[in-house]
């Protein structure tokens, strides 16, 4: 397979400043109306300008003062990170934040939900799960910092996710033909990945796949759902409850959680 499930750093290189622009702004937080957040302004804002900083040091040492705090890796990944990333994105779109500035961000936002994410996952998967998700991200897509949240948050609970990076129609059929999946969400972040969208739909129908088909991600912000036969899938989702609930795929009943995509 050559579609990769991670590939550290390779979101960001070779972009240029359109390019970045576009990235840091696909990372706005969507849902978050009504969203508690799960630290106050003060520390958001410090470990805002921590993340931009050439020492990684400082940033660290307050997120982990943060989870000293009281609060929990969990919070951290699902409320304080989209926060982050959306003030990434709006200080770089005021012009308050340099190439280097976000790049150095997002980065550290990135290897922070893979570093303190990892436990979770994995208690979360103890018990054999049926429900498995494929989540991909098309080849040249430059923004994936959603699509590890996204991940994260569903294999705490239970869900079998594969996270499929960089990948052209072929090698997304190949996954397909050596798993059976409930869901297949594609994520589109930029026009480009929106241009290719029916190539992969029509590429994974023709392999006889009973998964249902969920197309998400910022390059979507101006569809409505009823136009998801558009692209040849079966749900537009502005968030990820959409998407379990339209599959039809369950959380554990006792936990609570903001499932939503860091993109709008």
């Amino acid at each position: 397979m050559v579609c990769e499930a991670q590939r550290p750093g390779s979101q960001i290189a070779g972009l240029g400043v359109e390019g970045l622009a576009e990235y840091a702004l696909a990372t706005l937080a969507a849902g978050s109306v009504g969203r508690q957040a799960a630290f106050s302004s003060s520390e958001v804002k410090d470990l805002c300008n921590a993340l931009t900083e050439p020492d990684d040091a400082t940033y660290q040492q307050l997120f982990l003062n943060s989870i000293a705090g009281g609060g929990t890796s969990d919070d951290l990944i699902d409320r304080t990170i989209p926060d982050l990333a959306k003030q990434l994105g709006e200080d770089w779109a005021t012009d308050k934040l340099s190439f280097a500035d976000v790049t150095i961000g997002v980065s550290r936002l990135q290897q922070t939900v893979r570093l303190h994410g990892a436990r979770k996952e994995i208690d979360g998967l103890k018990s054999p799960s049926e429900q498995r998700v494929l989540l991909v991200l098309p080849e040249h897509e430059q923004h994936s910092l959603g699509a590890f949240v996204l991940a994260n948050q569903m294999r705490r609970r239970g869900i079998l996710v594969q996270l499929a990076l960089d990948c052209t129609p072929d090698q997304v059929d190949a996954l397909i033909e050596d798993q059976s999946y409930m869901m297949i969400g594609l994520s589109l972040g930029a026009q480009r990945s929106l241009d290719q969208a029916h190539k992969f739909t029509k590429s994974a129908r023709a392999t006889g796949t009973n998964a249902k088909i969920i197309l998400g991600g910022a390059a979507l912000a101006e569809h409505s759902t009823d136009s998801a036969s558009d692209f040849g899938a079966d749900f537009l989702a502005k968030n990820a409850r959409e998407a379990l609930d339209f599959c039809q795929i369950d959380t554990a009943p006792t936990t609570s959680l903001p499932l939503e995509y860091v993109e709008p």
